[in-house]
């Protein structure tokens, strides 16, 4: 791995740019405004050894009640980082002002690695917006139906499995959305264990943890480190980063190359490669155009599934730990769909207690508590804090979701917070967590989908509870986070089996090989 900052590196590198860090600080000083409020830093180096390794989400919300803003700021070698912590805050930057906080900051290590290729780490720009538009055509909010029946046939093939192989539900769900993923981006099927593609897709993943945390990496902060030799003193990052580099290749070239010799034999399934390819297999679109669309084709893969993926492990970690959640969404589910189907898409309007769930979930454990960085483009002042032109702007979602004042208990899990005394849904949109502003993601409606479908599917025909030892007791379970680019639950135990005996001749009567 090489999300780790080597502290005798920095110092041995600090005379090096110490002057463009005292220039950049009188600069700094000279615009007049402060900055917003944060730790004490060291001189030069800033506050780059003290920043935390772990969940730093809650350390930020912690400064910024201890200074009482909504913005709080830390610099690293003079570059500062400011994290926004409302939702106030975050709309009026990113949303009202997003022609300036559209940006991402260049980052050494993503194309060390090859991650540069993702289109929710790549700077505004062209060859953000030539990705962006293959993915939006393909996605827009009135295609989105388009994709239920494949979405329910992959769904009914997990609740299927899950029967077969209870002990495997965590691996099931990673299954169901990967191969929801690599349907729409390459047309391919993906084996239910061992496949190759999705292996290859989570080492990838797995290389770059936290590569766009501020202080991890010490090579974003200082990029001619990358042309140092490998033996000098923290410098292995360079050999992890030519593994991923290796990997994130295959991973992209691998699928699309499979496509390429299905269309060539006549074989080809519908997906966003194969289109692209038959389009333009009789003429020139040129490298960067083909480069656009391997690169589509690959963040829908690589990065869509794993952070649904994600989403749904924490589903399952809610439900072990409320089981009174349970009942009340069953009770629901049964009263509007019955007993004799699974539910489907059309009768999502009327479970507004199962869209409560999939709400309090992504409120009460995010996939992305601290999203990839911004950079804004130019000189900016809020609520009388500087904001200066080249600043990398982190928005704390986990701060946002997780304020007392708007949520009360908030470590709490309760869907009713979404309910209105009615029973129906209010109109918090808070928790939907898919960005802000022109990086808002291009797969939402992709993923809130597959989400609520697993999710509402789970309840119909399961019960999900904490595992047993050998002497029949409950195994506790905790709530903790995999810190990683996505972050995951930490493993749980947990058991899963049908409802009861009405709910298990519905799974065994589910069709296999459905047609969609």
């Amino acid at each position: 791995m090489f999300d780790q900052v080597h502290v005798p590196t920095l110092f041995l590198w600090t005379p090096v740019v110490s002057a463009a860090a005292l220039l950049y600080w009188h600069v700094s000083r000279r615009r007049g405004l402060p900055l917003p409020p944060g730790p004490t830093g060291i001189p030069i180096i800033g506050n780059a050894l003290s920043l935390p390794s772990q969940t730093p989400w809650v350390t930020y919300a912690e400064w910024s009640r201890k200074y009482n803003s909504e913005l709080v700021s830390f610099t690293i070698f003079g570059k500062v980082h400011i994290v926004v912590n409302s939702l106030r805050a975050a709309k009026e930057l990113l949303e009202a002002r997003s022609a300036i906080y559209s940006n991402r900051p260049h980052m050494t290590v993503l194309d060390m690695s090859g991650w540069d290729f993702n289109l929710g780490l790549m700077p505004y720009g062209n060859g953000w917006r030539a990705r962006r538009r293959l993915l939006h055509i393909e996605f827009a909010t009135d295609r989105a139906s388009a994709y239920w029946p494949l979405q329910m046939a992959k769904n009914e093939e997990m609740i299927r499995r899950l029967y077969e192989d209870p002990d495997g539900l965590l691996d099931h769900i990673r299954v169901s959305a990967a191969s929801i993923a690599m349907e729409l981006a390459y047309g391919l099927d993906i084996a239910p264990k061992n496949d190759p593609f999705v292996e290859l897709a989570q080492k990838s993943v797995a290389m770059v943890p936290r590569a766009g945390r501020p202080g991890v990496v010490l090579v974003n902060a200082l990029p001619f480190l990358r042309h140092l030799p490998s033996w000098l003193p923290g410098m292995g990052f360079k050999r992890s980063a030519e593994q991923c580099f290796k990997m994130v290749t295959d991973m992209i070239e691998l699928p699309w190359a499979a496509v390429e010799r299905q269309v060539a034999e006549g074989t080809a399934r519908p997906s966003l490669t194969s289109s692209w390819i038959i389009k333009n297999k009789d003429s020139d679109p040129g490298e960067e155009a083909e480069r656009a669309a391997k690169d589509a084709s690959g963040v829908l893969y690589a990065a869509g599934a794993d952070t649904t993926t994600a989403t749904l492990t924490s589903i399952v970690l809610a439900l072990v730990l409320n089981p009174e959640v349970q009942v009340k969404a069953q009770a629901e589910i049964d009263s509007v769909v019955g007993r004799s189907r699974l539910p489907t898409f059309d009768d999502r309007a009327y479970l507004p207690y199962v869209e409560a769930v999939v709400r309090e979930v992504r409120r009460w454990h995010q996939a992305l508590p601290l999203p990839p960085s911004r950079e804004v483009d130019q000189d900016d002042i809020y609520m009388g804090m500087l904001i200066p032109k080249g600043a990398q702007i982190f928005t704390n979602l986990w701060a946002i979701t997780h304020d007392p004042d708007v949520y009360a208990d908030p470590d709490v899990f309760r869907p009713e917070r979404f309910l209105t005394s009615e029973g129906t849904l209010d109109n918090d949109k808070s928790w939907t967590l898919f960005g802000f502003g022109r990086r808002v993601c291009a797969g939402q409606h992709l993923a809130d989908a597959t989400i609520w479908i697993v999710t509402a599917s789970i309840l119909a025909v399961h019960t999900i509870s904490k595992a047993k030892d050998a002497q029949g007791n409950e195994i506790p379970v905790e709530v903790a986070t995999l810190d990683g680019l996505v972050c995951h639950p930490a493993p749980f135990r947990h058991s899963i089996k049908p409802r009861d005996a009405e709910a298990e001749a519905l799974i065994k009567s589910l069709r296999k090989n459905r047609v969609y």
